[in-house]
């Protein structure tokens, strides 16, 4: 249950919840709790209770102490002491100067951008010692397999853009292909015919 909540409800109980004044100061010291670490080591209770005896201690508002009013809701007195001293010990430290934090910050960016810069030297210097480039990609790799498809593609593309639009310089190496055909085939024919001719049973018959 959240703390800010703890404060209306128990300031109810104790008929306190009119008094504006006394609701409003338990808030604010509230909210400024959230600045120390209180939050972190105590319950809601606890510190609600500590929020609401600071703020009664502050504007003299008399609550019942006997029993202690506290002790219903749970808290003991030491635990709101430290509770109360932590709070307050915000307002007695000096503002911090916005220059100095300014010129933190620049140092820790320089500090940062420094490292960067010498593990980029690091990194090209021992790609170099190592003959490694990432531009460089392996024959294996998935990059390299994209970089091979691709020029096969282009080639390809480019073979069926001459087949579609026509070419002179292909059309007149196909003509030149096949009058070579055609001469080797006519030669083909004449060696085999004067083969025929020039063999002993055709020499026998013309004897005859």
């Amino acid at each position: 249950q959240h703390p800010h909540k703890l404060i209306v409800m128990y300031l109810q109980q104790l008929n306190c919840k009119d008094n504006t004044r006394l609701v409003q100061a338990a808030w604010n010291y509230m909210n400024d709790g959230l600045r120390t670490s209180v939050f972190l080591r105590y319950s809601p209770e606890i510190i609600a209770c500590a929020c609401i005896f600071l703020s009664s201690r502050q504007l003299q508002i008399p609550l019942p102490e006997e029993p202690p009013w506290y002790e219903i809701f749970g808290a003991q007195f030491h635990q709101m002491e430290a509770i109360c001293l932590e709070i307050l010990s915000l307002y007695s430290r000096k503002p911090p100067k916005v220059s100095e934090l300014d010129a933190i910050l620049e140092n820790a960016r320089d500090k940062i951008q420094d490292e960067r810069a010498k593990n980029k030297a690091i990194q090209s210097v021992n790609q170099k010692e190592c003959g490694f480039s990432p531009n460089i990609s392996r024959p294996g790799s998935p990059s390299g397999r994209n970089q091979d498809m691709g020029g096969r593609n282009q080639y390809r593309d480019q073979f069926n853009r001459r087949r579609r639009h026509g070419n002179d310089n292909d059309e007149s190496d196909d003509e030149r292909h096949r009058k070579k055909r055609k001469h080797r085939h006519r030669n083909r024919r004449v060696s085999s015919s004067r083969t025929s001719s020039s063999s002993p049973d055709n020499n026998k018959h013309r004897r005859e």
